[in-house]
């Protein structure tokens, strides 16, 4: 594993081929960051009753999915190691969180549950482009970047080349601003993501 101290260039080697799908890349960011991953998803399963029915493993496989995808889309700036550990700690967070509401609401007595491995499924499957729906990673993104119009297209290509959100409101032209910019492109990918059935994917 490689230490913290990984300098900006190959950092930036790394990022760029996450979002051409690199799937050797993917390996790397897993050896390079899982560990910090791993410690936050114990540490929010700490409550024995959520961690009989939630799996380190499951919400482990749906945060780096979810960062693939969001970094595919351009929904995250990353700019330094430090700064992508703490980004996927916040995800793996959000998903503890996400099935800890999922139980609560369900009012289901984790003493009860008859099969552990089914229970954590539905918990973190039920919105989650998992295997068990027979959905990649690749197709996902495939399927996202194709529902996506030309225009949203192109500024995730310009944001992909590194572009801010000034230079591409520079490039729309009209009265397009930074902030109308970033907002014009999180909607559209808002919109097909709630079209995919993947609001929380995020």
């Amino acid at each position: 594993m490689t230490n913290s101290g990984t300098s900006a260039a190959p950092f930036d080697v790394l990022l760029d081929r996450l979002r051409d799908g690199d799937e050797d890349a993917a390996c790397e960011l897993i050896d390079e960051f899982g560990d910090a991953v791993r410690r936050e998803i114990r540490f929010r399963l700490r409550d024995s009753r959520l961690h009989r029915v939630v799996g380190d493993s499951d919400v482990f496989q749906s945060v780096v999915l979810r960062f693939l995808w969001g970094l595919r889309l351009g929904k995250f700036d990353v700019t330094s190691p430090e700064q992508m550990r703490g980004l996927l700690r916040k995800i793996a967070q959000r998903r503890v969180c996400r099935a800890a509401r999922f139980w609560g609401a369900q009012r289901r007595d984790v003493k009860r549950t008859g099969d552990v491995a089914d229970a954590s499924d539905t918990a973190l499957i039920a919105d989650d482009p998992t295997p068990s729906r027979a959905v990649s990673e690749k197709e996902l993104i495939a399927a996202t970047l194709a529902r996506l119009p030309q225009h949203t297209r192109q500024m995730l290509q310009w944001r992909q080349d590194g572009m801010g959100w000034a230079e591409i409101a520079e490039r729309l032209g009209g009265t397009a601003t930074a902030e109308s910019a970033r907002k014009q492109y999180e909607r559209a990918v808002a919109q097909v993501t709630g079209e995919l059935g993947l609001e929380d994917f995020s």
